[in-house]
């Protein structure tokens, strides 16, 4: 149910239609359209919003995203191709939510250089996936970091929404134990002890 609400929430915004989605998941497409028409009733401002992302996009070339950036799409807007000037379109209202995620992700990433956390603390960066910030820290390190790492993910990027951050750690970045959204030092601790030799590093 989960991966139906995912598939179809997101289908929903991208312009995506009800055969596209029943082939993806594999379902009937009367089925699809009864998910895609539920969610339109849910959230009756939905399709009037991306009209409006999609008209200012035609309009002037590109869309404004969260963070200060643009996504610009005026080449395929202009395309004699039908298909890459409805794809543009899609990737209209698409950027408007993505790239402002990727934008916040970004925010952190740099909040996390400017500090000193890898000065303080036996501490890698690693990479980023998606909306997640991964680094590699000694154990005996672990509890100080994952809780400032912690609080620089929690900076507000909107002003509406609350930031939120879910914290994880493992012996590897495939294997990690989920805490949750508050830092609980004792539960850290405890779940380190639990989990991990002093001597190795700590993946979170």
């Amino acid at each position: 149910m989960r991966s139906i609400a995912k598939t179809c929430a997101f289908a929903s915004i991208y312009g995506a239609a009800a055969p596209k989605i029943a082939e993806n998941l594999g379902i009937s497409v009367d089925e699809a359209q009864g998910y895609l028409d539920a969610i339109y009733k849910q959230f009756p401002s939905l399709a009037k919003w991306k009209q409006g992302v999609e008209q200012f996009a035609e309009r002037y070339g590109y869309v404004n995203v969260l963070g200060g950036t643009r996504r610009h799409l005026r080449k395929n807007l202009l395309s004699d191709n039908s298909y890459e000037r409805s794809k543009a379109l899609r990737q209209a209202s698409n950027a408007m939510i993505q790239s402002a995620g990727a934008n916040q992700i970004k925010m952190v990433m740099s909040l996390l250089w400017d500090s000193p956390l890898f000065e303080n603390y036996d501490m890698r960066w690693m990479f980023c996936v998606h909306d997640e910030i991964c680094f590699s820290v000694h154990k005996d390190h672990a509890t100080q970091a994952i809780q400032e790492a912690h609080r620089l993910m929690l900076t507000p990027f909107l002003e509406v929404i609350p930031a939120a951050s879910s914290i994880g750690f493992g012996r590897t970045f495939g294997a990690l134990v989920e805490l949750g959204e508050v830092f609980d030092a004792a539960l850290v601790e405890k779940t380190l002890d639990a989990l991990f030799d002093r001597k190795e590093p700590l993946a979170a």
